[in-house]
């Protein structure tokens, strides 16, 4: 669709290109929005479109507004009120078909690094696409041009650069207007999560985009890097690591791997899909930041959450579970967690208490990708591996069946009855039990679960794939979430109900004192001798999340 381009395109043509419009990463944002005390759902802004067609289309906006018609005319889009209304240049709403949306539900995530220099970030905010809204706006009746909403800003930086925290986000604000990207409208002043209007400066207009070759020429990261401050956990593939990075003080916890111990194609595999999974964009995922080699250890750097895991607060409550609020919480961060990786073509196959961290506000993030599933729409979306932990398998896999993204909904049912009981629903005196159990057990709720929590509980916890609950949208819908606002949710600005105790960025009270209480100890490699059959095996293992913020 070039400037040259006559109006002779097909159905099926405007049909692809309206699906093309819905995609994750490169399409138009689709969000709820108000006018005059009115919320449209699930809508984008006509003027928005033109700006889409113009940029991905290489066409003149004329050729826009008429490309954009013929959508309206073979009823892929429309607007929100008046659906004779033709596509219009301006702040006017409009919503795809409802047999467009049904094509979304196909459409992957692609996993990528975000920019995380004050630069990249600046860049990617002022996007006509994927930046943040920006348009002329008023206050007290007087205008101000080409604005953007600061608090808007931070809903964006945690959906596009999955911030952990609205904390965050603003201090990456406050360096937008250090560095001299961004300004007030009227006066100079310091960023907020607030109603405040700010406006991108010329010095942003006039950089350059950031290149590969910028970001090929990071510095590379080494051990030598980063202060082990304690341990925190340790494995069949080596120990996790609180750590300090001794140029920018930053507390994160890193992850050591030995290469020896990887003897196989499934834990090459293993390895290499968690580090893939980890660069992501999502503010329920843990995140990295560095993954780097020595001659014979892999290394991963990721977030560390001061909050601990979910085992060991649940531990804590002597066989009960938590409250009902609570659970409700934490269950409705972690579909959007599982959605985030669903839509990317992931199914995560490991949820159990043990891989939900908390951040230090109450926040839930997942955790241990290393038993994830890429799929592809070869397999249709299938998989037929045995994997998981034990008390959380859903019965297709131990029937040895082929599986889909609804195995981990079968684990948050399991999940969840552990946050509400304090107890596992199917977890015998050995494996063999409990496998049966979860083939064969009757589930019992307790007298003191509301009907809403029954239903939802039986509809995840199904042994019927099909029956099962299959996608967050169905989720989202059931009574037992009545009240949870996902938007807000998803922007985290519902406080958590789950209060933390935490002293400061590195504080570990809310981790296993039988980890934290080891001896740091670290080998001398230059005595090690190279294992040479893994030599070649993680020629792309190295990864540096652009360029740190601080």
């Amino acid at each position: 669709f070039h400037s040259s381009w006559r109006m002779s395109v097909n159905f099926n043509e405007l049909e692809e290109l309206a699906t093309q419009m819905l995609a994750y990463d490169s399409g138009l944002e689709i969000k709820n929005r108000r006018y005059f005390l009115r919320t449209y759902q699930d809508c984008f802004i006509g003027s928005q479109l033109l700006d889409w067609l113009i940029k991905y289309k290489q066409c003149s906006r004329p050729t826009a507004l008429a490309l954009g018609n013929e959508l309206v005319k073979a009823g892929l889009i429309h607007h929100t009120v008046d659906l004779t209304k033709p596509l219009l240049d301006g702040y006017f709403f409009y919503v795809f078909s409802d047999k467009v949306k049904k094509k979304k539900g196909k459409l992957k995530k692609t996993p990528h690094a975000v920019p995380t220099s004050i630069k990249g970030i600046a860049l990617l905010m002022n996007d006509p696409i994927k930046g943040v809204e920006i348009k002329d706006r008023k206050y007290h009746l007087k205008p101000y041009r080409c604005c953007f909403v600061a608090s808007e800003a931070v809903d964006w930086m945690l959906t596009h650069l999955g911030c952990r925290t609205r904390e965050e986000a603003t201090t990456i604000g406050e360096k937008l207007v250090d560095e001299g990207f961004i300004e007030h409208v009227v006066q100079p002043q310091p960023f907020k999560d607030a109603y405040l209007f700010f406006v991108f400066t010329k010095y942003t207009k006039e950089t350059p985009e950031i290149t590969d070759k910028e970001v090929q020429e990071q510095e590379a990261v080494t051990p030598e890097d980063f202060e082990q401050l304690k341990v925190l956990g340790e494995g069949g593939y080596g120990k996790v690591s609180l750590v300090r990075k001794k140029d920018t003080e930053q507390i994160y916890a890193m992850k050591t791997v030995h290469k020896s111990k990887i003897k196989s194609d499934k834990a090459l595999e293993h390895i290499i899909t968690e580090k893939n999974v980890l660069v992501n964009d999502s503010p329920f995922l843990l995140h990295l930041y560095f993954s780097f080699q020595t001659a014979n250890k892999l290394y991963l750097v990721t977030d560390f959450l001061a909050g601990g895991d979910m085992f060991f607060h649940l531990s804590k409550k002597n066989g009960k579970g938590f409250s009902t609020p609570v659970a409700r919480f934490f269950c409705a961060e972690l579909v959007l967690a599982l959605e985030h990786l669903h839509q990317c073509g992931v199914i995560y196959r490991d949820l159990k208490l043990e891989n939900v961290l908390l951040d230090s506000q109450g926040h839930v993030c997942l955790a241990d990708f290393g038993l994830s599933k890429l799929v592809d729409e070869d397999s249709n979306d299938r998989t037929q591996t045995f994997c998981g932990s034990q008390g959380y398998l859903a019965p297709e896999i131990l029937r040895g069946e082929s599986y889909t993204y609804s195995v981990d909904w079968f684990s948050l049912g399991v999940m969840l009855y552990e946050m509400l009981t304090g107890i596992n629903p199917f977890l015998g005196a050995n494996f063999r039990e409990t496998c049966t159990n979860i083939l064969q057990k009757p589930i019992r709720f307790p007298s003191t679960f509301s009907r809403s929590a029954a239903e939802f509980l039986t509809k995840l916890l199904s042994r019927n794939p099909e029956t099962r609950l299959k996608t967050a949208a169905e989720i989202k819908r059931q009574s037992w979430f009545k009240g949870i606002k996902w938007n807000k949710l998803a922007l985290k600005r519902i406080p958590p109900p789950f209060h933390l105790a935490v002293k400061a960025a590195e504080s570990t009270e809310h981790f296993d004192q039988v980890y934290t209480r080891m001896e740091i100890t670290s080998e001398d490699e230059s005595l090690m001798s190279q294992d040479s059959s893994t030599e070649g095996l993680f020629e792309d293992f190295d990864y540096v999340a652009v360029a740190e913020t601080s």
